[in-house]
């Protein structure tokens, strides 16, 4: 019975024993878990978690975001295939633009290489249409067109029922068809014209005339009848300030196209004998003597010629910069003063060249602001 209770008593405290063994090995993980180096570990468990679960959530979103982008390129891809597939979006069927085509192919060569001749090949049709017209030194397609232009304002003008709409397309009707009323031409003869030269002061050529009064008919004939005989006066942009309109006085023309029909004499002799007689044809008709007319339309002749020698030449008129000299009118008038000139009435010159573009109620008002304000002597 000893033995036995021995027995059970030894067992009971090695139960016990392992029974404590057991706790602190189970202890120690728990006190571990409370040193810095648990912490950290269970923290980093924690870590892992959470990042698994971001991670998670940003995968989510990026494949939303890739299948929205994915969606997207393909509406565009359709879309782009579907408005290059509308052919009539790139190509204009209008009549303009079918007769413009059509013009275009009909002015191409197609025979002809355009790696050697693209001008024959872009243009050979065209010109083989289009022979050079007589009484012309050249010809292009804005010569066509402007026949074309021409051709539908006279259709316009000799139109019975044409009722313009303002009073220009009247006047410029009635102007027109009084061209078109060689009854009443005839009947008027030179008339109209021996009129005008009284009212100017007359002409020696056809009778007496008065010298003193150079001002006057320089106004008249410069003004309402826009002949400028010796310098042209007009209204323009000034050309180094887009933002001012400026008077610009330039160089006027001569009656032959250029200066040198008077220059070259040899060449143009025939040109220059056939205009001699034409100026005193004109002034036989308008009443003068023969013989005093040739006399004194050949001094005209010498004149002309003396003022295409100080005409400027086209090729030097190129460069602006030579032919800016922008003054005063008041500058300029002291200028000619100084020159010992006869003084020229540039300010009256003025208005009336630039009351011709006005309504004369504004008149007063422009010719002031004429006498102050700078123009451009060409």
């Amino acid at each position: 019975m000893s033995v036995a209770l021995q027995d059970l008593r030894n067992t009971m405290s090695n139960y016990k024993r392992a029974t404590f063994e057991e706790e602190e090995v189970s202890d120690g993980p728990a006190e571990a878990s409370l040193s810095p180096d648990g912490v950290e570990v269970g923290f980093r468990k924690g870590g892992v978690n959470i990042l698994g679960r971001r991670t998670q959530l940003e995968v989510i979103l990026s494949v939303l975001l890739l299948a929205t982008l994915l969606a997207l390129t393909a509406c565009l891809f359709v879309l782009g295939v579907t408005f290059s597939s509308d052919s009539s979006r790139d190509l204009c069927l209008s009549e303009a633009c079918i007769t413009v085509a059509s013009q275009i192919v009909e002015a191409m060569d197609r025979s002809a290489d355009p790696c050697q001749d693209f001008y024959q090949f872009a243009c050979g049709g065209w010109v083989r249409k289009n022979p050079l017209p007589d009484g012309h030194s050249h010809w292009s397609t804005f010569n066509d067109i402007m026949e074309q232009n021409q051709a539908v304002l006279k259709h316009l003008l000799e139109n019975g029922t044409f009722n313009g709409s303002s009073e220009a397309e009247k006047k410029t009707q009635s102007y027109y068809l009084s061209c078109l009323n060689t009854q009443k031409i005839e009947e008027l003869g030179a008339q109209p014209l021996i009129d005008l030269i009284i009212k100017i002061g007359g002409w020696n050529i056809t009778g007496p005339w008065d010298k003193d009064n150079f001002m006057e008919v320089l106004k008249v004939v410069s003004g309402p009848y826009r002949a400028q005989p010796f310098f042209s006066v007009g209204v323009s942009v000034d050309p180094k300030n887009s933002n001012s309109n400026i008077i610009q006085v330039d160089q006027s023309g001569l009656s032959l196209p250029s200066r040198d029909y008077y220059l070259n004499k040899t060449a143009n002799e025939k040109v220059l004998v056939a205009y001699l007689e034409y100026m005193v044809e004109l002034g036989v008709l308008l009443g003068g003597d023969r013989s005093s007319a040739q006399l004194q339309m050949q001094q005209i002749l010498d004149f002309e010629t003396a003022l295409a020698n100080i005409t400027v030449p086209q090729d030097q008129r190129r460069d602006e910069e030579k032919n800016y000299h922008k003054v005063t009118i008041a500058e300029l008038q002291v200028h000619h003063q100084h020159q010992g000139e006869k003084m020229m009435q540039w300010c009256s010159c003025m208005c009336v060249s630039v009351c011709l573009c006005l309504s004369f109620s504004l008149c007063k008002c422009v010719c002031w602001s004429v006498c102050v304000h700078s123009f451009v002597c060409m």
